[in-house]
């Protein structure tokens, strides 16, 4: 188990003695960034960023989020797929988290940095990613289709791009003052079961709202910001991105903090706990 899951276990234990019920509505997914078809330059680290709209009523339900990133560039021994990086969030909550307990920033802004692209030898990449919602239910309760498939729903895509020298430097806005909507997805109901958490009921997949997340100044300090804290280099004078000056990891301080893949919506949910956890897992 990865510190993310470790992290994610403690805190649900913590609110495991709450009760409630989580809100219908619609969830929607936003890739922030790469972009699709750009290229950028080889930069340490490199972002991959998300924003999630609506995620209170996820956290008292099951939910996943993943995210892989891979090179296409065929290798000296041929091989066409090598696995560059991934992360995941696997939500498995205590069935009497209230939905009020668990409240990200909305939209939730989820900034991963990557810190094995600035010397690799290859040049096209693509990335996938998927939000699903888990275990949804019939309004009888049952929890599979007539078909006897799991009930969950899904909003994922896939996107390519390139790597050069010539690229551009990997700024967020780059694309423009929107980010890209991915899928949506929907429920009107949810029921209560006996020691288990609440189910959604026919979560479907909806219409998305396009430009539903704008990219600001606030976008921007916080990739910057992340990126300096993955690479422990916060209070050095570095900036983000920097092909010259930043091409590795600073020389880590002792109490450093590594906020890969925590930066603004991890810390809204977790607040200091967060911050204390995963300073004690390092």
């Amino acid at each position: 188990m990865d510190c993310y899951s470790i992290i994610i276990l403690l805190f649900s234990l913590a609110f495991s003695a709450c009760s409630g019920q989580p809100s219908p509505g619609t969830v929607q997914l936003d890739l922030v960034f790469p972009r699709n078809q750009s290229t950028y330059q080889p930069t340490y680290p490199f972002p991959v960023v998300f924003a999630i709209h609506n995620s209170s009523i996820l956290w008292p339900i099951h939910w996943t989020f993943e995210w892989w990133l891979t090179s296409l560039t065929r290798t000296a021994n041929g091989t066409a797929l090598e696995s560059i990086d991934s992360g995941q969030i696997l939500w498995e909550p205590s069935p009497t988290i209230p939905k009020s307990a668990l409240t990200a920033a909305d939209p939730w802004l989820l900034i991963y940095s990557v810190r094995n692209l600035v010397n690799s030898t290859s040049t096209r990449f693509s990335l996938r990613f998927s939000l699903t919602i888990n275990r949804g239910c019939q309004p009888n309760g049952a929890i599979f289709e007539i078909d006897g498939k799991n009930y969950s729903r899904s909003a994922r895509d896939i996107v390519f791009f390139n790597l050069s020298r010539n690229g551009d430097l990997p700024d967020v806005g780059l694309a423009g003052p929107c980010a890209s909507p991915i899928g949506a997805i929907s429920f009107n109901d949810t029921l209560k079961r006996v020691m288990e958490a609440p189910c959604p009921v026919q979560p479907e997949l909806s219409p998305i709202k396009d430009c539903a997340y704008r990219i600001d100044h606030t976008t921007y300090s916080g990739v910057e910001e992340n990126m300096l804290a993955a690479s422990s280099c916060n209070g050095t004078g570095l900036s983000w991105p920097n092909t010259t000056g930043l091409v590795g990891p600073c020389k880590k301080s002792s109490g450093a903090e590594d906020t890969r893949g925590l930066k603004d919506g991890w810390r809204a949910v977790f607040g200091a706990i967060c911050v204390g956890i995963f300073g004690l897992l390092l």
